[in-house]
């Protein structure tokens, strides 16, 4: 452990009364985000107990975490076009470490480097959680945000307790300009669901049973994992406006890994900008008010059925996409 200080960011302080507990990475990133809680840098005060509602097609949780309600970033002029946001010009990237570092220096951080070619990731804990031991993990580098399943593959296994979430760009995630992904500890519906045997993948994909379209994948060999890459390369290639959401859980001998096909083209009069992403095929939805809140205990049900069927893809693009699970 000599090398633990080396990994935190963006200070390299150590903490003896943290380092005698390490021991596996989830662990580590656990101290962090206790750390991050005791110096006040956020609370998780004010996180609601979920609501637990029903749909046709499965239970649907429901949560309101008001600290959302006050999420920003800085307006802070920033000089390296690299690392700014596109959508507000001169802000800076709150995704970059660097840029972390210099607006936000009590926050820490766990930095991993991992045995590939794949960028270093840094682990931060969310300051505006779902739930606690949420993380925000983002590349060292500013980079796009692309499909990796190699990221998935590697966190997951590494952290068998969390989910992990990719959201796509122009699918739900927040800051397309730089690579991130979720990770937290949750007890998601998707786990329960129940799915549709593909005939001629049995082993390897079903079709959940969900009012959006959702697909399990079930992955024990390296080789599973190179179809589902394969499959999802060739499914990006189809048209510009295919997207997806990654889901994923380690269970200790396969990793269960839910992809929520996105059309761009399909618009939503619930969610003007982009798709809705993890949260809602999930099933958690974190609304904005107190009044929201209180609505969805009203109309959750038959709000989220609308929801999921506005954005569903069309039954020829779910055919295009099992079209392809052939393919590979």
């Amino acid at each position: 452990m000599s090398v633990f200080p080396e990994s935190w960011l963006p200070q390299q302080t150590q903490w003896d009364d943290l380092l005698n507990r390490i021991q596996n990475l989830e662990q580590v990133i656990e101290a962090v985000y206790e750390h991050n809680v005791r110096a006040e840098f956020f609370s998780v005060e004010g996180l609601s107990d979920t609501l637990t509602i029903k749909v046709p097609e499965l239970p649907v949780q429901l949560q309101f975490n008001p600290h959302r309600l006050h999420r920003g970033v800085s307006t802070v002029v920033h000089s390296n076009p690299i690392h700014i946001i596109p959508y507000k010009d001169g802000v800076p990237c709150f995704c970059c470490p660097g840029n972390i570092a210099e607006l936000w220096p009590q926050e820490r951080g766990y930095k991993l480097g991992l045995n590939s070619d794949l960028d270093p990731l840094v682990f931060l804990p969310n300051i505006y959680p779902i739930f606690p031991f949420h993380f925000t993990v983002v590349t060292e580098a500013h980079l796009p945000q692309v499909l990796s399943v190699a990221y998935v593959q590697q966190l997951t296994q590494r952290l068998p307790s969390y989910w992990l979430v990719q959201n796509g760009a122009q699918a739900g995630a927040t800051n397309p300009w730089h690579y991130h992904l979720q990770v937290f500890q949750a007890s998601l519906p998707l786990e329960k669901a129940t799915v549709e045997s593909l005939t001629s993948h049995t082993n390897f994909v079903a079709k959940v049973v969900h009012p959006a379209s959702v697909y399990r994948f079930r992955l024990k060999q390296p080789t599973d994992w190179e179809r589902l890459d394969q499959c999802l390369s060739a499914y990006l290639k189809c048209s510009d406006t295919y997207r997806f959401n990654v889901l994923a859980k380690y269970n200790g001998s396969y990793t269960d890994c839910f992809v929520a096909l996105r059309d761009t083209q399909k618009a939503t009069t619930l969610y003007k900008k982009g798709q809705p992403g993890y949260a809602e095929i999930g099933g958690l939805i974190s609304p904005s008010t107190d009044e929201a809140f209180q609505n969805w205990q009203l109309n959750g049900p038959a709000l989220y059925h609308q929801l999921m069927t506005e954005i569903r893809v069309s039954a020829d693009t779910e055919a295009q996409f099992e079209l392809l699970l052939n393919a590979v």
